[in-house]
């Protein structure tokens, strides 16, 4: 039995079986150096076929040498994994991406590059989070977008995502009339620390609904 190689190259093998994603290559005949010089090769092991008299398969994107282990017969035995491909990946992504849409939005404003990107044609929930130049909002009525109806132009179905904790003062941001900070809510500004006075709050601390704090 043996393995062909991406690159063309050959090496004599007793078994290869693939349990569970995971690949297992056994052999007698291989040093232990060779063995793993081969197989830490991604490029060679990108594709390999594997013939005997009865069968022959094909194992892909097994690239990925996770370890190498020497038995007291001095067998040893190569496992390899298979690496993401990049269905696995977007898939994996679009699962955290929907995972995320159940953060409250202090949370979501620690991890907001894991939103996905604001796009024109889109049909959006109520309550979807999405990122917008670097920036996180929050969709406030269900709607196709348009190019038009961007994030930071369409104030009526979007709002940023700020924190409005009243225990804790966060850098105020300018909040719009869907998003306004409630009354005790405590931001710094300027080099200082406010807390509002006002419900509905959307002024600048200094100007007005807003008084200064230690």
């Amino acid at each position: 039995m043996k393995i062909v190689f991406n690159d063309g190259s050959e090496m004599e093998v007793d078994a290869v079986k693939n349990k569970n994603g995971e690949l297992e290559i056994s052999t007698l005949t291989v040093m232990p150096d060779e063995l793993k010089s081969k197989l830490s090769d991604a490029f060679a092991c990108k594709s390999m076929k594997m013939i005997d008299a009865e069968v022959t398969e094909t194992y892909v994107d097994f690239t990925i040498l996770k370890k190498i282990e020497m038995y007291p017969n001095g067998r040893l035995v190569g496992y390899m994994s298979q690496e993401e491909t990049a269905a696995m990946k977007e898939a994996a992504l679009l699962v955290v991406q929907m995972q995320a849409q159940s953060l409250p939005d202090e949370q979501a404003l620690l991890v907001p590059a894991i939103y996905p990107e604001w796009e024109n044609g889109q049909s959006y929930a109520a309550g979807y989070k999405v990122n917008r130049a670097g920036t996180l909002y929050k969709c406030l009525q269900a709607h196709t977008s348009q190019t038009t109806w961007a994030p930071d132009t369409a104030a009526s179905l979007w709002a940023k995502v700020l924190v409005q904790d009243a225990n804790t003062a966060s850098e105020w941001q300018q909040p719009g009339s869907t998003n306004p900070y409630a009354k005790g809510n405590k931001v710094t500004h300027n080099g200082k620390t406010w807390q509002s006075t006002e419900d509905n709050n959307v002024w600048e601390p200094g100007a007005y609904g807003w008084e200064e704090i230690k």
